[in-house]
């Protein structure tokens, strides 16, 4: 599948809370699509078992980003952006029955991938138009499969050095804590980069089932241990090796928001 690049007609930085309503939108729209899809056997494409995995992973991974902005009502930042984005799409002929749709399961597959136009990770989609009547087939395509223009409301994570995340800890190490943001980013934080703290490394306790634990050793309530949510700032990211995602970012200690125990 190849992709003509997008162009980015406008940009808005938005709220955490913006945000998370926009996901949603996202969300419930590829349920409703993938619901569709399952009873409409006539339709090739939307009935295709690749596509309908796609919709429901998309749909999947929506759902456990927004849980992830749980907690973030007080703790903003400037890493969402609000995208109007024009551009075409490369549809099959089997996906005439239904446009709408067929575009949407197309866009799906760019979701989670870091977008070299957008600057950042490409999250959800909505508020999508169909700009021309007429697709066109670009020469010698030899499945007939034909372009579409299209505009529509891209969201995008773009972290930044220096601004805030909220982490939950999924593992402690003796050198590094690891632990996930908005339910999807991978943070790293390795503990040289726990700031003005002093924490001791415990490791699990199999007779009191506790798990492994970073204690503070002037005040022991101050404990982080798998699932406390701790604020986390940006000081790097990683990229994989095609620049397609962002494997992990590495992130500086600031202080412990929550314990979930």
């Amino acid at each position: 599948m190849y992709q003509i690049p997008w162009n980015t007609l406008e940009s808005f930085s938005i709220s955490n809370k913006t945000a998370y309503h926009i996901v949603g939108k996202c969300m419930r729209s590829l349920e409703k699509i993938d619901s569709t899809n399952s009873m409409n056997i006539d339709n090739t494409y939307g009935s295709s078992k690749v596509s309908q995995d796609i919709m429901k992973l998309a749909s999947e991974q929506l759902k456990a980003i927004r849980k992830g902005f749980k907690y973030l009502e007080s703790h903003e930042n400037t890493c969402f952006e609000l995208l109007r984005v024009s551009g075409s799409v490369q549809l099959l002929p089997s996906s005439l029955s239904n446009i709408e749709s067929s575009v949407s399961q197309y866009l799906s597959c760019f979701l989670f991938h870091y977008i070299a136009e957008f600057y950042g990770v490409w999250l959800s989609f909505h508020k999508l138009e169909i700009k021309s009547k007429m697709g066109y087939i670009p020469e010698n395509e030899p499945s007939g499969s034909f372009l579409l223009n299209i505009v529509f409301k891209a969201l995008v994570f773009k972290p930044k050095v220096g601004e805030i995340l909220v982490c939950k800890v999924s593992y402690i190490s003796p050198s590094y804590i690891s632990g996930i943001a908005y339910g999807f980013f991978s943070i790293t934080i390795p503990l040289k980069y726990i700031k003005n703290e002093n924490f001791d490394y415990h490791p699990a306790d199999m007779i009191t089932y506790e798990t492994n634990s970073l204690i503070n050793r002037n005040d022991r309530t101050k404990v982080i241990r798998t699932d406390s949510l701790v604020l986390v700032k940006i000081k790097s990211l990683n990229f994989s090796h095609n620049g397609d995602f962002i494997t992990s970012i590495i992130g500086q200690f600031e202080y412990i928001v929550k314990n979930d125990r």
